[in-house]
């Protein structure tokens, strides 16, 4: 077997390692991820926008949903929800909507797994609703 070969095996090995042992355990991750914007909603006065963004990040292409919450200006940012977009029910459907200037509400299947800060971004908080899944 090449050289080359081995030390690719090698390589692609650590990685894996890193992302299985070291991320878990609090060490720096390196994880490039591509992403876009899927959705975004607008306060009612425009001062604030929700985005849910989809990414795929290395090693492994998990494939993660993020709602961030940035003022007008894009200085201020907040991710208000984060979860793994792949579910069993195939993949995760979270809807965005503004009940008032202060409150965002964040929709999605009931089950799903994910990290929340309800404390939003300045004086917005989020709600987070659970919804029910559609029988097949």
């Amino acid at each position: 077997m090449p050289k080359w070969v081995l030390v690719a095996v090698a390589f692609v090995g650590a990685l894996m390692l890193w992302a299985w042992v070291g991320v878990p355990l609090g060490l720096p991750a390196i994880r490039p991820c591509i992403g876009h914007i899927s959705a975004s909603a607008l306060s009612p006065s425009k001062q604030f926008v929700a985005e849910l963004q989809e990414e795929s990040c290395l090693p492994l292409f998990e494939a993660e949903t993020i709602v961030w919450l940035r003022d007008n200006s894009n200085r201020l940012a907040a991710s208000a929800f984060i979860a793994n977009s792949t579910q069993e029910t195939g993949p995760l459907k979270v809807e965005l909507a503004w009940l008032s200037e202060s409150q965002l509400q964040i929709s999605f299947p009931h089950g799903t797994s994910h990290k929340s800060d309800a404390h939003g971004l300045n004086s917005v908080s989020v709600i987070y609703k659970e919804t029910s899944v559609a029988a097949p």
